[in-house]
C-alpha cells in the first residue's frame, strides 16, 4: 500500500519502486539464515544481553545484508542515527555496503 511506504518513498508507485529494485539488485549476494525483520521491537534482551527474537515469520535464507539493513534502519529510528555506526562496528563491519543496505530497505517496501 502506497501510504505504508517509507517517508523517502511516499508518493512513488509500486511500479516505480519495482523498477528501481530491479536496477539495484546486488550481484554479490551471500547466503545465511536471516530473521527477515530484525527491528528493535523484535529483539529480546535480558539485563542488557541478547536472548532471542520474536516475530520470526520471515525467517529464511537470504543475504545477511537484508537483516543488517532493517536492523540499522530500526536503530536509527528508535535510538538515533549516531548509533548506526556503533552497531556496524560491533557487528564487525567498518564500511558497510551502502548500496546493498539501500537495496534491502527498498525490498522491504514490498512486505
Amino acid at each position: 500500500m502506497r501510504a505504508d511506504f517509507d517517508e523517502e518513498r511516499l508518493g512513488s508507485t509500486a511500479q516505480e519502486l519495482l523498477t528501481e529494485l530491479e536496477a539495484w539488485r546486488p550481484v554479490d549476494e551471500s547466503r545465511a539464515l536471516t530473521h527477515g525483520d530484525p527491528c528493535l521491537p523484535n529483539v529480546l534482551f535480558d539485563k542488557g544481553q541478547f536472548v532471542g527474537f520474536i516475530d520470526c515469520d520471515r525467517v529464511g535464507v537470504a543475504d545477511p545484508y537484508q537483516d543488517l539493513a532493517l536492523a540499522a534502519r530500526s536503530i536509527g529510528s528508535n535510538l538515533g542515527r549516531s548509533w548506526v555506526p556503533v552497531f556496524f562496528r560491533q557487528y564487525g563491519i567498518d564500511n558497510p555496503n551502502e548500496r546493498k543496505l539501500a537495496f534491502y530497505r527498498l525490498l522491504d517496501e514490498f512486505f
